[in-house]
Order: structure tokens, then sequence, then C-alpha cells
């Protein structure tokens, strides 16, 4: 991020594909460069993540936002690694599906209900 007077903007975004075996390498190369001072992961994995930022502990941590809550987000939570995540409650939502489901095609067991999932949002002292 550049910082204006009153303001930050984004000078640069990398976007990867939660599969690309290179996540934790392009990450480290910016870290290296010293141009992160915010992380938003909707997919690579939490741990790949940490790694990469635990070998490059140089000056600030960036700001690590994340999705759904798992056992290596849970630690890096307590860890203060992860600022936040942002849990979609993936169970809660294939249940819902499948109800839904049910219900609209008469089989027992559907019950017809609201398709919205809430979501929550986690930090180290919500744990």
């Amino acid at each position: 991020m550049t910082h204006t007077t009153d303001r930050q903007s984004v000078s640069a975004l990398v976007e990867l594909d939660e599969n690309d075996p290179f996540a934790g390498e392009e990450l480290s190369k910016a870290l290296e460069a010293g141009k992160v001072t915010g992380i938003y992961n909707a997919g690579v994995s939490h741990a790949v993540l940490g790694r990469a930022l635990a070998a490059h502990s140089l000056g600030p941590p960036p700001v690590l936002v994340g999705h759904d809550i798992s056992p290596d987000a849970e630690r890096m939570l307590q860890e203060g690694v992860m600022t936040l995540v942002i849990d979609q409650n993936p169970d809660l939502q294939v249940r819902k599906a499948l109800l839904i489901l049910a219900s609209r095609f008469g089989l027992p067991g559907g019950v017809a209900e609201s398709p919205v999932v809430p979501f929550t949002v986690l930090v180290r002292d919500s744990l």
C-alpha cells in the first residue's frame, strides 16, 4: 500500500488461485519487498500463509483476514498472526441446502426454511 495524506490506497493487488502451488512463494516475494500491509485470504491454506509470514517477521505484521475457521486459523488468531476470520459456516450451508432440496421435492425430513446462513466474524478475543 502507498500512503497518501489522509488515507491508504492499494498500490498492488496479487491474486492467486487457491490451488496455486506458488502462493506461499509469491507472498514471500512481496513480504521481502516490504510491500505487504494487508492480506485478504479467501482460499489459500491458512498454514501456507502462516509459514510465509513466520519466515519474514521483519517489521509490523500485515493485517490478515481469512475465511472459515479451521485449526490453523484458530491457532493463528490466538497467536496474533491472523487479525480476523469470516466464518461462513459451510456445514450449515450444506445442511440447509439439503433440507430445502428435500422439501422442494417432497422427500421425508425436508423442511422449508430460510436459505439465509449467518456468518460470524471471529477475532482472538471471541475464541
